[in-house]
């Protein structure tokens, strides 16, 4: 109907809030799979990147941190458990119809097939404000926490609000500041111009590189473009079977998600922004409210900006959804799926830019 607002259930934790079923379902009927008759598909747009504790004031101000970015949306277990998912439907999920358009095809992950849909943990936590074992954490239930939480003189928590005591208390309150859905994804050019320098290495103009003074540099995040305000990091370790890149091919299905892969670790990195970014800089700079991971990060052994505003950075490569065949093809693993052996980064850097070239009509990818 012209003038309608479109159904997002994903926008807040009250709009994908549906009423639970109160028929009886025949033996025929509960065979159907629960996809069919789920309305919000929140597995297709909730992403889990992170699970972690709350039990000091730097992990309640982490909290914090996260949902100052949009699309990052925290819940919490009875028994303590935190987790954090980045909220944006994946790119195979159908806006209109809310269904999967690569069901049981190679591109589907095996995560999602082999997902048990009736013991959906998503339909039964997710569909609720709040469940006796699970409720969302937005900004405002945050708030309601914090003024509520104790802590002793080394910051550790030592009171914290009763779980019955937060469903009832979080029943009333909802979203304070949604997201702009039409925002457009942060790009911060460098993969850009990385594929520009392998597509057409003659065309590229060498990179001019600041030479200053040691007292002229004292504060380097003043010629930064902030690339620590449009993306969040979550260290995921390095895989070891064929289900953890599987679990990688499925978070790279959703726009604005990278793998970062280096020798320290892998990294899933999500670009979306700060909502206190104000013209490239923070807005509550020296202000309270800023969390304390902010507010003591060492600008001067900063790595986003390696990480994210260089084209080619030797120590770290990242990855998309169009990178996993080359990634997984530098991947050697035995008979039960167990992790052999993956090249060196530059091994997988190489696999990448041939892939590139070969797209290209420049040349043929290593074999």
């Amino acid at each position: 109907m012209a003038g309608q607002q479109a159904f997002i259930p994903w926008h807040s934790v009250a709009a994908g809030v549906t009423a639970p079923r109160t028929e009886p379902l025949t033996f025929g009927e509960a065979l159907e799979s629960p996809c069919a008759t789920c309305s919000t598909s929140p597995c297709c747009t909730h992403l889990p990147v992170h699970t972690f504790r709350v039990a000091t004031l730097g992990d309640l101000s982490y909290a914090a941190y996260l949902l100052n970015f949009d699309r990052i949306r925290l819940g919490v277990t009875r028994t303590g458990d935190w987790s954090a998912y980045y909220v944006r439907p994946c790119r195979f999920l159908d806006p209109t119809e809310l269904t999967c358009t690569v069901h049981e095809t190679a591109q589907q992950p095996q995560i999602c097939r082999n997902y048990n849909p009736f013991q959906c943990w998503y339909r039964r936590s997710m569909t609720a404000s709040v469940t006796d074992d699970f409720m969302f954490i937005d900004r405002s239930r945050l708030e309601f926490i914090a003024e509520h939480v104790r802590f002793d003189d080394q910051r550790a928590i030592v009171a914290i609000p009763d779980w019955d005591d937060l469903l009832v208390a979080f029943a009333g309150l909802s979203d304070d500041e949604p997201w702009d859905e039409q925002a457009a994804i942060p790009d911060d050019g460098a993969r850009t111009q990385w594929q520009r320098q392998v597509l057409d290495p003659d065309g590229v103009v060498p990179a001019h590189r600041r030479l200053l003074a040691f007292a002229d540099d004292a504060e380097p995040c003043g010629s930064c473009s902030a690339p620590c305000c449009e993306t969040v990091e979550f260290p995921q370790g390095h895989p070891t079977s064929r289900s953890s890149l599987d679990f990688f091919q499925f978070c790279l299905g959703f726009p604005g998600v990278e793998l970062l892969i280096s020798d320290a670790g892998w990294t899933l990195a999500v670009k979306t922004r700060c909502r206190h970014l104000a013209d490239g800089r923070c807005s509550v700079y020296g202000d309270p409210q800023r969390p304390l991971l902010c507010r003591y990060y060492d600008a001067w052994r900063c790595t986003y900006r390696d990480r994210y505003l260089t084209p080619r950075p030797t120590a770290s490569l990242r990855i998309t959804l169009e990178d996993f065949g080359a990634l997984t093809d530098t991947v050697t693993v035995d008979a039960t799926g167990t992790i052999v052996e993956i090249e060196p980064l530059e091994g997988i850097r190489s696999r990448m830019e041939a892939a590139w070239r070969k797209a290209a009509g420049l040349g043929q990818e290593v074999s």
